[in-house]
C-alpha cells in the first residue's frame, strides 16, 4: 500500500511528503532515544530530553526524579515511556506549560506508563492521559 505523494520525477530538490517518506521505510525511520535516566528533584534539575527525538523511553527513575520536555513548538510530537520503577515528575521548558499546568508544577506519570505530547501553539504542550 502506498501512502502519502512520492516526489515528482525531474522536480528536482524540493519538500518531500513526510507520509511517502515514512512509508518508504515502513514506518521504522521515526527517531527514539532509550536509555534515559530521570535526574534532579526540581525543573532547574531535572534531566533535559533531546529536541528533535520523537520516542522516548525512560528506563532508570529513581523517586522525586524528573525530565524536562524540549521547547513547545507547534508541530512537535513527544512519545514518552516511563518503564522506571517510580513516578516520573515531567516538566515545561523554560515557560512552557504541559497542559495549562504552572510552568514551575511537575506532571507526573506512573511507572510503567506512558502518554504521547503534542504541542499545536508555542509555549503550550498537550498530552494524551497520562496512564498505564
Amino acid at each position: 500500500m502506498t501512502v502519502g505523494i512520492a516526489p515528482t520525477n525531474g522536480s528536482g530538490p524540493g519538500l518531500q511528503d513526510g507520509q511517502w517518506l515514512l512509508g518508504v521505510a515502513a514506518g521504522n525511520n521515526r527517531s527514539y532515544k532509550n536509555g534515559v535516566t530521570a535526574a534532579g528533584n526540581s525543573k532547574a534539575t531535572a534531566f533535559q530530553l533531546p529536541a528533535g527525538v520523537e520516542l522516548i523511553e525512560v528506563d532508570t527513575v529513581a523517586a522525586n526524579t524528573g525530565v524536562l520536555m524540549p521547547a513547545a513548538v507547534a508541530g512537535q510530537i513527544v512519545m514518552v515511556f516511563n518503564s522506571g520503577a517510580n513516578t516520573l515528575n515531567i516538566f515545561g521548558r523554560g515557560t512552557d506549560t504541559i497542559g495549562n499546568t504552572a510552568t514551575g508544577t511537575a506532571r507526573t506519570m506512573a511507572a510503567n506508563a506512558s502518554a504521547v505530547f503534542f504541542c499545536a501553539k508555542n509555549g503550550s504542550w498537550a498530552a494524551t492521559a497520562l496512564a498505564s
